[in-house]
């Protein structure tokens, strides 16, 4: 674990501690909420109850006026049909009229009232029982004051009686009505009283229950954060101690085969063998310093893929030499194998792959005694993988260590190296969306196999490895014995940088000046001519981004390549959109940066860098006449691409390069692929200036190209005539 992580899982612990505190205030806020919600709850529910059992009581008192009312009148009217004074028959009379009022208040305010359904209905037979009384009513007034002789009292009070029998059933039923609801009222009051303490209980109970759970669960996970931390602790100081050894061994070697350089009394074959250890000691500083610059990456995230069209026989070539001379110096066998036809180019991040390659041959290496180290590969058709199995005699991996072969820090039973390896390895296999597995069997060696998609959509020919072959040549090829020729500007601040660059180009037989910050830098490219600069991209006065953003916007179109100790993706394209034609990351070797800086010199005989060969001519001659007929193409595609410039022709110039980009590589020409893939990508960031260089710098490739293919013909004509002749003369 990082220390980054390391922080951050301390910014936990102390973010879950806070977590806590806030819990705990939460739960006896919430309970008191919960407490203050249930009181008014029930405060509620009273209050409605209380409403609902006065609004039925309202009803019951109106019903027993209406029902005294009725009865009083029936009275009345029995004592007006027996009385024969009419003063007291006018007395009766004007309280029949009374009553029959406070009957009608009485309703009026029921029938205004808030009803329910049920009650509806009732008064809705209430409403038809009392106009049944209105005839009735109106034969007792005739009777009191008209003294209709026609009218039988006994029959009218028959008749009164029989239509007030419907008003006082239904008066009844309505207080019945009412007296049930507010005893269901008053039940359903009394039940919610006695179930609150219960709800409230049991929302108590789940809160607490919930509570205690979730501080367990907090108190659990800040045990197992507490623990991880501890762990990252311990694994971090073993990280610190075993880079502290990794850089301090090396740097060890440096420092004291640096002074024996400096007594004059040593020989030369101890000169030499102290410059070996100088330079073997640093490269392994390089290795440590890149392993944890990745793990960085890794762990940040941000590292990314650069899948591109690459040459599977120029890997092997590599490996083939890199692994073969650490093999020579342990002093057991290294060989590469392909059980099968392998693809010419795929589509792969080649560094990234290299670099998993490189990590798993190095330990097997570094962990055999005795014996050997295989890489076998084989191409898996019908899924569009390349499988690298590498085995070797070594000691094993016991099985407990297999399972923790990948985690930072881990070791395959030897404490040496950084233990990031295999990590970094694991990492960038799962990036490309690969597959690793290890078998092992302790005293007899280990296998690790790595599967990595390669692409489906690749049109390449097929290949056989041979064991005997060597590294194709490329431009990589330079030695210490090139001869180049040119100006070169070398913006630099540091005086040591300075003088090992000096030293590589004044050897290559270039002019070299020197100057210490972009700004001079400037000043020097726009006075004098130069054909390549080197730019460091940390100067004082002006960094180098922004010393060639102003040698752009001044139309100087040298090339300038950019020399940085950065090694990310995302610097490479910030250089490149800047208006950088190339790339160097420190520390820089030699032949990477003779490489690199033929591509912009002259030979010493004045023809341009180094003619390109192409190694399909040699190996598939079925393929000779369509190498032919491309090569010979290559003059009208290199002025459709200089015209379709000149007319910022775009369209039809990102359609010639996109033909390009599809043919070259099939024929034998990856780097006409590589360099119209980036033309192309220039042109769809909507980069004019940088496709520009790139279109200028195929216009160039072209040209070598067509050199070397030349060269190529020529030789294999003279080949054939001495072949036909017999003769052994070169």
């Amino acid at each position: 674990m990082s220390s980054h992580s390391v922080t951050a899982l301390r910014e936990q612990l102390r973010q879950s501690k806070k977590v806590v505190t806030l819990g705990i205030s939460l739960i006896l806020l919430l309970v008191s909420l919960l407490a203050i919600g249930g009181y008014f709850i029930l405060h509620k529910n009273n209050a409605s109850m209380e409403r609902i059992v006065a609004k039925h009581y309202a009803h019951v008192e109106l019903v027993n006026v209406m029902r005294s009312a009725a009865r009083q009148r029936l009275t009345i009217v029995l004592d007006v049909m027996l009385q024969s004074d009419p003063f007291v028959r006018d007395e009766l009379l004007e309280q029949f009229w009374h009553q029959g009022q406070v009957f009608w208040r009485a309703y009026s305010t029921f029938v205004d009232m808030e009803m329910e359904a049920e009650q509806q209905v009732l008064n809705s037979r209430l409403r038809d029982a009392i106009n049944l009384n209105d005839d009735i009513r109106e034969r007792v007034i005739n009777l009191a004051f008209m003294d209709d002789i026609n009218i039988r009292p006994e029959q009218l009070i028959e008749d009164f009686r029989t239509a007030q029998a419907p008003l006082f059933q239904i008066l009844d039923e309505l207080y019945l009505h009412h007296h049930q609801q507010i005893t269901i009222a008053q039940q359903s009051a009394q039940e919610y009283y006695q179930f609150s303490p219960v709800l409230l209980f049991v929302f108590f109970a789940i809160i607490i229950i919930l509570s205690l759970y979730i501080m367990k669960r907090i108190q659990r996970d800040l045990q197992t954060k507490g623990d991880q931390l501890i762990e990252s602790n311990i694994k971090m100081s073993i990280f610190i101690a075993t880079m502290s050894h990794e850089i301090r061994s090396p740097l060890t070697s440096i420092i004291g085969f640096g002074e024996t350089l400096l007594d004059t009394n040593s020989n030369k074959e101890e000169r030499i063998a102290s410059i070996n250890s100088i330079v073997r000691n640093g490269q392994h500083l390089l290795d440590v310093v890149n392993e944890v610059l990745d793990y960085s990456k890794l762990q940040a995230e941000q590292m990314t893929l650069n899948v591109a069209t690459h040459g599977v026989k120029e890997l092997l070539a590599d490996l083939d030499i890199l692994i073969a001379r650490r093999a020579k110096d342990k002093q057991i066998e290294f060989e590469i194998e392909a059980t099968t036809h392998l693809p010419t180019f795929v589509n792969v991040d080649i560094v990234k792959l290299r670099q998993i390659l490189i990590n798993i041959l190095s330990n097997a290496c570094k962990f055999t005694q005795q014996g050997s180290v295989k890489l076998m590969v084989r191409y898996i058709d019908d899924q569009h993988k390349l499988e690298f199995s590498i085995s070797d005699t070594g000691p094993g991996i016991p099985a407990d260590k297999q399972k923790e072969l990948f985690l930072a820090y881990e070791h395959g039973g030897e404490q040496e190296g950084t233990g990031l390896g295999l990590y970094i390895s694991k990492k960038l296999v799962d990036l490309m969306q690969g597959d690793i597995e290890v078998d092992s069997v302790v005293g007899q060696g280990s296998r690790f196999t790595i599967t990595i998609p390669c692409g489906e959509n690749i049109e390449s020919n097929f290949f056989d490895w041979e064991p005997e072959a060597v590294r194709l040549q490329t431009l990589g090829n330079l030695g210490t014995s090139v001869r180049l020729s040119g100006n070169v500007l070398l913006a630099e601040d540091r005086i040591d940088n300075q003088q090992l660059f000096s030293i590589y180009i004044n050897k290559a037989g270039a002019n070299l000046t020197i100057v210490n910050n972009g700004e001079d830098a400037v000043e020097e490219a726009l006075e004098h001519h130069f054909e390549v600069i080197l730019m460091d991209l940390q100067m004082p006065v002006m960094n180098g981004i922004d010393a060639v953003k102003t040698l752009r916007k001044k139309a100087c179109h040298t090339p300038v390549i950019a020399l940085t100790a950065n090694t990310q993706d995302e610097d490479r394209e910030q250089c490149l959109r800047a208006g950088f034609n190339d790339f160097l990351t420190k520390p820089v070797t030699r032949s990477a940066f003779l490489e690199v800086m033929a591509r912009y010199l002259n030979q010493e005989d004045g023809t341009s860098a180094k003619p390109i060969r192409n190694h399909v001519y040699d190996e598939q001659p079925e393929l000779r006449v369509a190498i032919d007929y491309f090569v010979n193409s290559l003059s009208t595609i290199s002025n459709q691409l200089e015209q379709q410039l000149e007319q910022n022709n775009w369209p039809q110039l990102r359609e010639t390069l996109h033909d390009l980009k599809g043919t070259a590589g099939g024929v034998g020409y990856p780097s006409l692929t590589q360099a119209a893939m980036e033309a192309g990508f220039a042109l769809a960031k909507g980069d004019m200036e940088e496709a520009e260089e790139r279109v200028k710098g195929i216009v160039a490739l072209i040209e070598m190209v067509q050199q070397g293919y030349r060269e190529q013909v020529k030789k294999g004509a003279n080949t054939t005539r001495l072949n036909e002749t017999g003769s052994t003369e070169s």
